[in-house]
């Protein structure tokens, strides 16, 4: 399973994005390439599709009776009819997306953009919407550059969604954030200083001054509100390449309507949004913090299991 799902417009079936070498409809059926969605019936709880993408899909929309859009690892983004599993159109430039949302529109994802053929260099991530007719729109965020190395896509960006105004938030680090109009498309930018410091300089983990930061990576969660949380990890390298330590970037709270911003928590590096409250945690820090719960505001309303290690929360 790979964490991607979206329910049929009637509500009667799943479709699960997987990756699968082996039907489970039918185990002697020859393949032609692997099964990367599989279409359950909710009633009777059974498999009754499975559509040969050839890899796992990442993202997945439901967008009507006969049209489900599925970005894959690889092999770009395609349009599906969950019924015969024929595949109806595809994108071959946009895989891997690095964050989705739905919407009452459609499927929002964020790719990595074009990359180079080169060792190392940046590339403008990409936002792509499908919507409920088939019809793709795209742009790229050339503020957003994401780093490569090796021709592997190192950097990652947090993408936020607000369906009532219809408008979609992308965040990484030393960037601004992009705020982009889902009906027109139209990009603008917002400097936020708390996503451009370091986790030291937020007062959180201590970077070794002979390590070398190779990635930075950053999640952001919809809080509702105009608000978002914005959290992430960075790698390091240690001198000499023999070790490598992911260590926390803490948790940023933003206001999308004046776009100003607090740090919520320096030393968390892992967060989800349940029942009204923001809980962090402090994955990839060894400290050990627990779990903190928070309101949308960003007062403490709670701190369970001080100085044990939360690794995650689901």
């Amino acid at each position: 399973y790979h964490d991607a799902w979206s329910v049929s417009p009637d509500g009667s079936q799943l479709a699960l994005g997987i990756s699968s070498g082996r039907s489970l409809i039918s185990p002697s059926r020859r393949l032609s390439g692997r099964i990367g969605i599989l279409i359950v019936d909710l009633k009777e709880m059974k498999v009754v599709g499975e559509v040969e993408t050839g890899i796992a899909a990442e993202g997945l929309a439901w967008l009507a009776p006969r049209l489900l859009v599925a970005a894959l690892q690889r092999g770009g983004t395609v349009l599906v009819d969950p019924l015969t599993g024929r595949i109806l159109r595809r994108w071959p430039a946009l895989s891997e997306p690095q964050a989705s949302a739905r919407t009452p529109d459609g499927l929002v994802m964020l790719f990595p953009g074009v990359l180079p053929a080169t060792p190392e260099a940046t590339a403008g991530a990409r936002l792509a919407v499908v919507d409920p007719r088939g019809r793709l729109r795209s742009v790229t965020l050339e503020r957003i550059q994401l780093a490569l190395r090796d021709g592997v896509q190192w950097d990652g960006a947090g993408l936020a969604v607000d369906t009532a105004r219809a408008r979609a938030y992308v965040f990484a680090a030393d960037a601004p954030a992009a705020e982009v109009d889902l009906g027109t498309m139209r990009v603008s930018y917002h400097r936020l200083e708390s996503l451009s410091l370091s986790p030291g300089e937020l007062g959180g983990s201590e970077v070794p001054s002979d390590d070398e930061l190779i990635w930075r990576s950053r999640r952001a969660l919809w809080l509702g509100d105009g608000h978002v949380l914005v959290i992430g990890h960075d790698g390091l390298e240690a001198a000499g390449g023999e070790d490598f330590v992911a260590i926390a970037a803490g948790t940023t709270l933003v206001d999308t309507a004046t776009w100003s911003s607090c740090v919520l928590d320096a030393r968390a590096g892992g967060a989800e949004f349940v029942a009204g409250r923001v809980l962090v945690y402090g994955r990839g820090d060894p400290a050990g913090r627990g779990l903190r719960g928070y309101t949308v505001a960003g007062r403490e309303a709670f701190h369970l299991f001080d100085r044990e290690q939360v690794l995650d929360v689901q």
